[in-house]
């Protein structure tokens, strides 16, 4: 038999996701330029919030924020490229809003260009 006394990590998250459950201020990075891509990170933690990103220097690997579970289990890894910062929180509704996407931030798309029916040519 198994007897849980803690909420397990996917749990929390959900109910982070509702915000019945405080979320923590603190997030961890993977710096990519210092990742060597050997995938010890996933290992060690099992976690599916890490995946892997195709670079110019070859595979890496990232930290979904948005599927984390915040149990910091991926550190146990031996892997210099973990970067920690607290007091960070996601943006939220920037590239859903058109801001900082290109250089017409916030525009709207230009219209279609439709030929007029004196261009269309029938049988």
């Amino acid at each position: 038999m198994l007897i849980y006394d803690q909420t397990c990590a996917a749990e929390k998250r959900r109910r982070r996701k509702r915000g019945t459950f405080p979320d923590p201020a603190r997030r961890i990075f993977i710096h990519e330029a210092v990742c060597e891509g050997c995938g010890d990170c996933g290992v060690q933690s099992n976690c599916v919030a890490i995946e892997p990103v195709e670079t110019e220097l070859g595979r890496k690997r990232r930290i979904n924020q948005s599927s984390c579970n915040k149990d910091y289990s991926c550190t146990k890894g031996f892997c210099p490229s973990f970067v920690t910062v607290e007091g960070a929180r996601l943006r939220k509704g920037k590239a859903a809003a058109g801001e900082g996407v290109g250089e017409n931030e916030g525009a709207a798309p230009p219209a279609p260009q439709i030929p007029g029916a004196d261009t269309l040519t029938g049988c």
